[in-house]
């Protein structure tokens, strides 16, 4: 997925993941890659089984 994004920037805008602790094997390297992908590659990622979904 990452370098699909990465390939193709500007082509992939959001990513749902199911909860972000699934997202990567540490939550702080989940911070740090979905800051990356947002500041990056414009991909914001949304957990959706959060709470609150924007």
């Amino acid at each position: 997925m990452l370098d699909f994004i990465r390939k193709h920037k500007g082509k992939v805008s959001h990513v749902l993941v199911y909860t972000l602790d699934r997202f990567s094997r540490t939550g702080g390297a989940a911070i740090k890659l979905a800051e990356e992908l947002r500041e990056k590659y414009g991909v914001t990622v949304y957990a959706v089984t959060s709470v609150e979904f924007q």
